[in-house]
């Protein structure tokens, strides 16, 4: 028999006899009371009795009148807003069992019962598979959210705010250290190649600096390499996609979030472990959040029609792909109600995203808060792009997910660590143009004179000091040879250029290129020779690339790359100066000729002659007196005439040393002295080995008012000249600096109008005066083997020792080698 008390148009009439009813019991209580005192009274006076009879029933029947009239005035609005309700209510369930075969038993004795919610889920899954297309349905999330309870102001807080007075769950709260607890969800085998990675790469130094605590959570039988700052669960059940969380997963990770780990962070990010979490940014970004508001933050997916299964479905939900950010009070929300959720909402065919948002509507009625600037990226299947490429749209994201491999993976770790030290060098440039700002202040108002005695150093500019500056790497390309690097660091003087630095210089060489041809025109056939590279700590990549036209080269183009993507600086132009070099010499040296032959095929069978000069600082033998020097007989000077007249236009000078004890040094200042302030100066010696190239390295290296330039050339081991730059062949000189090349008024600004004792010092000097310094090995400039006295009367003393420790070095180096 149908219980017709279920039914709306029965509700009402239901109603309405319950209130009544117990109105009328208490009027029927009042009546019985006073009919009985009554009736004592008439008893007790029989007289009165048929009397008072009938006014005594009227009297009754207008309290009960009365009654019935308070009872529809105050009662009847809750009754009717409560009919609509209840109504309303049973509406949607009777469509909703409208459904089911037929009405069980039970429902006789109550009115809605989380099973119907699970029949009618079932009946709809079995509808929708038979129906394409079809409508959605009836069926509605429930919202049970439970309001926090308000907190009551206290007055007199301040003067009872002592630890006695503090609660348990606030001095749980002041023991938060941790900021973020990263959870690592591993779906399968497949995707456990990434883990050891996170390890190597972005976790590496998250535990150890107390940010906060990682643990991976994988399936039962995959195993994972213990580590000592990364903890390792395992879940019950697997994920089906080998590659993509589960729900079932995601709610396991969630039931040991909330057993172990509530009480110790701030904020929680769910993650797929083949997912770069860029931590740095992770831990900015929860540090402006407030943990104790119910947030969830996450990568924005719209709801596929497909998918939808309710009619009060989210409309976008957070992918577990990128990984998603939970806050201690949505999870404290959340902890209670994760085993409901985990028997209605995780189906292997609907993505876990959305079974979350799901349990997120009905227990905390909220959905997924994304941001529009990609903080966390999804590539969508598509291959990464270059990180370095100016289209790179995660530049500023949290998350890149997914990585295909491990080079994809240390791929973008070596970018986001590229991108941590171009901030640390910006911060340190801001920090140290402060203290600039600071020097001057201080200069102005103390009255001092130069802020060199404020901070021992003068400006900006000087970056480095002697020992720490970093030399170039030089780089030579040839269409018909491998390319070579020439490295005054390395074991061996040169080796072959990686796979990975052709992919760099190839960029490199199309920017350089396209410089050029803004200058040139698009005419002219232009291509790249030398390549000059560096890497500066703190600063970033440096490159410098040499523009050849005719193969003469005519340009230099200049390159940063301050870990990030690459600039151009400068692009500087050959000028066609006069390359003066500067020669100092003992009248009478046997060694003289074999120099003016190599001079003379290297520098005036390339170069115009009115471009090259030569200027000999001679030194008298101790037998010539002073005043008795006679030109003559010198036959120095002799081999200089004869070269003079085979060649009218060039410049071939000399300066007389005096009969002094000789000093290579004391020469090229002497010399230096003679000439004019704008002369491009290179000092070389005897002994120099010079190919038609150093010229326009000469050039090109070295720019008027601001850098010189210091070659390391290459030193020959007995028998080897001739041979290619090996390891077998000789070695860089990298420990001398008696060769260098720079503009006059720069060697005299470096040394600030006084001698420099040695090339070294010229290095020194060079660099505390704000000048650049160019350092690279330079392979067509080279030392031949050649055996000398150190202690000659002839050499002053400080030549003696330049020559001694030059020997030790030469020694120490031919021993290693030949070894």
């Amino acid at each position: 028999m149908l219980n017709l008390w279920k039914y709306p148009q029965w509700k009402f009439s239901k109603m309405l006899i319950r209130k009544f009813a117990t109105n009328l019991e208490v009027v029927y209580t009042t009546v019985t009371v006073i009919v009985f005192s009554a009736v004592r009274n008439m008893k007790a006076n029989k007289s009165c009795f048929g009397h008072n009879f009938v006014p005594f029933c009227f009297g009754i029947a207008c309290g009960i009148l009365i009654s019935i009239v308070l009872f529809l005035v105050f009662e009847s609005p809750a009754l009717f807003n409560q009919f609509w309700t209840d109504t309303h209510h049973d509406k949607v369930n009777l469509k909703e069992r409208g459904n089911i075969a037929h009405i069980d038993s039970r429902e006789q004795q109550r009115e809605f019962h989380v099973e119907d919610q699970k029949v009618i889920e079932r009946k709809f899954l079995q509808d929708s598979s038979n129906a394409n297309n079809q409508d959605v349905g009836n069926m509605t999330i429930p919202i049970e959210v439970q309001a926090d309870i308000p907190s009551i102001e206290n007055p007199a807080w301040e003067m009872n705010l002592t630890p006695v007075h503090i609660p348990g769950y606030l001095t749980q709260e002041l023991k938060l250290k941790k900021k973020v607890y990263i959870a690592i969800v591993n779906p399968s085998a497949i995707t456990s190649t990434f883990i050891p990675l996170i390890g190597k790469t972005y976790g590496n130094d998250w535990v150890t600096k107390g940010f906060g605590d990682i643990g991976v959570y994988s399936p039962m039988g995959v195993d994972i390499a213990k580590s000592a700052d990364i903890k390792n669960y395992h879940v019950s059940v697997a994920s089906k996609s080998p590659r993509e969380i589960s729900a079932a997963m995601l709610y396991e990770v969630i039931n040991n979030l909330c057993s172990e780990h509530i009480d110790t962070h701030h904020h929680f990010f769910i993650v797929n472990s083949n997912t770069y979490v860029r931590l740095p940014f992770l831990l900015n970004f929860t540090k402006r959040l407030d943990d104790s508001h119910t947030l969830w933050i996450g990568h924005k997916i719209v709801t596929d029609i497909a998918d939808k299964q309710y009619t009060n479905d989210p409309d976008h939900y957070c992918s577990t792909g990128p990984g998603f950010v939970l806050s201690r009070h949505a999870l404290q929300k959340m902890c209670p109600h994760i085993t409901v959720c985990q028997s209605e909402y995780q189906s292997s065919s609907t993505p876990s995203g959305l079974q979350f948002a799901r349990c997120a509507l009905r227990f905390l009625n909220m959905t997924c808060v994304f941001s529009t600037k990609n903080l966390f990226y999804d590539l969508g299947g598509t291959e990464l792009i270059d990180p370095y490429s100016e289209d790179n749209p995660y530049k500023d994201s949290i998350s890149i997910h997914p990585m295909q491999d491990s080079t994809a993976f240390y791929r973008v770790h070596h970018f986001s660590l590229s991108q941590r030290l171009n901030e640390t060098a910006m911060l340190n440039e801001y920090y140290h143009n402060i203290i600039q700002s600071m020097d001057r202040v201080l200069v102005k108002e103390g009255g001092m004179a130069d802020d060199r005695l404020i901070l021992g150093r003068h400006g900006n500019e000087n970056k480095y000091q002697h020992g720490d500056v970093i030399s170039w790497e030089r780089i030579e390309t040839n269409e018909r040879s491998p390319t070579l690097v020439y490295s005054t660091d390395e074991a061996e003087p040169s080796r072959t250029l990686t796979k990975s630095d052709e992919i760099v210089l190839d960029k490199v060489k199309a920017m350089a290129l396209e410089k050029a041809k803004v200058k040139y025109g698009t005419d002219l056939v232009l291509k790249t020779s030398t390549i000059f590279r560096r890497v500066v700590p703190g600063v970033g990549y440096q490159y410098m690339v040499d523009i050849q036209q005719n193969d003469e080269d005519i340009a230099t183009v200049s390159f940063d790359q301050p870990y990030d993507r690459m600039r151009s600086i400068k692009t500087q132009f050959a000028p066609n100066v006069k390359v003066n070099f500067i020669l100092p010499l003992q009248d009478g040296s046997m060694d003289f000729k074999e120099f003016m032959q190599m001079f003379e095929q290297s520098c005036m069978s390339v170069d115009r002659a009115q471009n090259v000069a030569l200027l000999v600082v001679l030194y008298q033998t101790k037998t010539d007196p002073p005043s008795n020097f006679d030109e003559k007989k010198s036959e120095t000077l002799k081999l200089l005439n004869l070269y003079k007249q085979k060649y009218p236009e060039l410049s071939l000078r000399w300066i007389n040393g005096g009969n002094k004890p000789f000093s290579h040094i004391e020469g090229v200042a002497l010399a230096v002295r003679a000439l004019p302030a704008d002369t491009l100066i290179c000092s070389i010696n005897l002994f120099m080995l010079m190919q038609p190239e150093f010229l326009h390295h000469a050039r090109l290296n070295t720019i008027p008012g601001e850098q010189l330039y210091f070659p390391a050339p290459f030193q020959r081991l007995e028998n080897t000249e001739g041979e290619e730059v090996s390891k077998t062949s000789g070695f860089w000189r990298s420990f001398d600096y008696s060769l260098f090349c720079g503009y006059k008024q720069d060697l005299i600004r470096a040394c600030g109008g006084e001698a420099f004792a040695s090339g070294e010092d010229l290095f020194e000097k060079a660099l505390t005066s704000g000048l650049d310094v160019f350092r690279a090995p330079e392979h067509s400039l080279s030392v031949r083997w050649h055996e000398r006295d150190c202690h000659v009367n002839e050499l002053a003393k400080e030549e003696q020792s330049t020559c001694e420790e030059a020997e030790r070095h030469v020694q120490l180096a031919s021993s290693w080698i030949q070894r």
